[in-house]
């Protein structure tokens, strides 16, 4: 007979518990929602452990502004914080602006940098989101941002 110790069953009940949280998740959510919470979790996780440095592309600008006040103008503007969006290194703040099955992300970081691009929004097609690269957004949709961050290119 094995035996185990209070630490061991305490370990095992907690991932029994994460399991059947997952699965529930999942059923609620869709797989893919679900993958990309899990995508999330490891991109968070390997940036804070300077695992991954690098940005995604499309940077459009600069500013000056304070994290608070690149938020409000953001949020002035029509954009929602992204709670499942990627993190890239030094980046403060991910807003996204949903249009059509589409989304424009703007990221701004703590040495001015400001990018952009447009994808596939994932609560539309999370699949499309993850296999096809962004683009570069429409030019007054920068010109927008810009404005309202009173950045420079």
């Amino acid at each position: 007979m094995i035996k185990l110790d209070y630490p061991e069953i305490a370990g095992y009940v907690s991932l029994i518990v994460f399991v059947a949280y997952a699965l529930l998740e999942m059923k609620r959510t869709g797989a893919t929602i679900f993958v990309l919470k899990v995508y999330t979790l490891i991109d968070i996780v390997a940036t804070r452990l300077k695992i991954v440095t690098k940005r995604q592309p499309f940077p459009v600008g600069f500013t000056k502004l304070s994290q608070d006040d690149i938020f409000m103008k953001l949020l002035s503007l029509g954009y929602q914080w992204d709670y499942l969006a990627y993190h890239d290194e030094g980046e403060f703040i991910s807003m996204r602006r949903l249009y059509n099955e589409r989304q424009v992300h703007v990221r701004a970081f703590r040495d001015g940098q400001i990018t952009m691009h447009d994808e596939v929004n994932y609560e539309f097609d999370p699949i499309r989101h993850l296999r096809d690269p962004p683009v570069i957004p429409a030019p007054e949709a920068v010109r927008e941002v810009l404005e309202a961050l009173e950045g420079t290119a």
